[in-house]
Order: C-alpha cells, then sequence, then structure tokens
C-alpha cells in the first residue's frame, strides 16, 4: 500500500517520499509504531502531536528511511490538510524540517511555539502568514 508512493501530499503541497532517495535504509512506511525512533526530533515529535491533539487531529502513516546516517521522514496525520516532513540532507545544515498546512510552508520551530489559540485560529481559516507574522513582531493578538 506505501511502498509504490513516490510523492506524499496534503493536496495542496507534495514532499518527496523518504523511502524514493537513492541508497535509502531502514525503510519504514506504515502506522506509527510506539517504540518509533524518532532520534533528536522526539521533542518536536511530542509537541506537534500534542500541539493538534485539542483538535481531535492524530497522526496515521509514517514514511521514514535513511541515508548515510541521517533520517528523513514524513508524518501524516488524520487531517488530511497537514503533514509534517524533516529532511537531513547529506551535507552540513542541507536539512529541512516543516509543517505543511494546506498550501502553507511553516518552520517546525514556528509551528511549535505557536498557542493553542494560535493554531486553532490557522484552522479555522486565518492566514498562517499572518499569525506567524505576528509572532515575529510579538504582536500577542
Amino acid at each position: 500500500m506505501f511502498a509504490n508512493k513516490t510523492w506524499i501530499s496534503n493536496g495542496f503541497k507534495k514532499v518527496k517520499n523518504p523511502a524514493k532517495y537513492q541508497g535509502v535504509t531502514d525503510v519504514y512506511q506504515g502506522p506509527i509504531l510506539p517504540n518509533h525512533d524518532w532520534k533528536f526530533q522526539t521533542e518536536n515529535f511530542n509537541l506537534i502531536v500534542n500541539s493538534l491533539q485539542p483538535l481531535g487531529i492524530y497522526p496515521t502513516e509514517l514514511y521514514s528511511a535513511s541515508r548515510a546516517g541521517k533520517s528523513s521522514f514524513t508524518l501524516c496525520f488524520s487531517n488530511p490538510d497537514i503533514i509534517w516532513n524533516k529532511y537531513e540532507g547529506e551535507g552540513y545544515g542541507s536539512g529541512q524540517n516543516y509543517v505543511y498546512y494546506k498550501s502553507y510552508k511553516i518552520k517546525t520551530t514556528i509551528w511549535i511555539g505557536l498557542t493553542q489559540e494560535q493554531i486553532k485560529r490557522i484552522f479555522d481559516g486565518e492566514n498562517p502568514d499572518t499569525v506567524v507574522k505576528k509572532i515575529e513582531q510579538n504582536d500577542p493578538n
């Protein structure tokens, strides 16, 4: 079911399935296992999952692989509009770590700093760029 999927999409944005990169090992595609090793992303995983639980959104599918000792993954949720993608490139600083909500690409470090009210506003239709800009300007609204 999962192995033939080259692209993972939320219907607005798409990211490459980590299993489809050259030279990958430790490929896993399927439901989230309780013992999955998130490596250095455990805290981010917990913060993202906890930020979505009040909205009734939970993780459903994981696509992960390692290459040259670096781990990449894409996590899908029960709300198809949102995915979390972590890609570690081979070069220093060449990775990506984003939450995609609809057509918006939000840095994971920004997402995990959002309040529950801000996340609710995004899911209620407020432009995430506006919410993020207010955070960057220290505007509490």
